[in-house]
């Protein structure tokens, strides 16, 4: 996929994997001047020849990467400060699908992130995102726990069918 992308005139650098430990030294050699020769997981042109470079490992303490930031969104008229509140909680998965690239990125390697920093997210995007909505649901308390409780009960059963026996 990578060589595919750089294929087209409009790209100079794909960014194999894992990012977020990558996008700063590939901005720093750019915007030094420098091709991203010893940048991990940077795939690029040099005088028309694609060149990949060593991929990086993976991150395996995902609790140590930040929370997104949510107040960035790259279209704030389209998706506004508090418009969505989507949460990372594994990278990777175990099968070898056809039609997913989730292989290739991640070494069909299954990461988790512990249960505390998830929890710890959803505060924050209760608390900065959803108030309105938890407002709503004060009102209606009994209506709320019961609601949990059924979206964690269902949410546990399709997790027991999708594992393998």
């Amino acid at each position: 996929l990578p060589h595919q992308c750089l294929q087209y005139k409009e790209v100079d650098y794909v960014v194999r994997g894992e990012s977020e430990t990558i996008i700063t030294p590939l901005l720093n050699a750019l915007e030094q001047g420098h091709l991203p020769k010893d940048v991990l997981n940077v795939s690029y042109k040099d005088s028309g020849t694609i060149v990949d470079n060593e991929s990086a490992p993976l991150i395996e303490n995902l609790d140590s990467l930040p929370h997104v930031a949510r107040e960035a969104a790259l279209y704030p008229e389209r998706f506004p400060y508090g418009a969505w509140g989507s949460i990372l909680g594994s990278r990777g998965c175990p099968w070898h699908c056809a039609f997913c690239t989730s292989r290739d990125f991640l070494q069909q390697k299954v990461r988790f992130r512990s249960p505390e920093s998830v929890l710890e997210e959803i505060k924050v995007i209760i608390k900065d995102f959803l108030f309105l909505i938890c407002q709503y649901f004060k009102s209606l308390k009994s209506f709320f726990y019961i609601f949990l409780i059924k979206i964690i009960s269902q949410f546990l059963d399709a997790i027991s069918e999708c594992m393998p026996p």
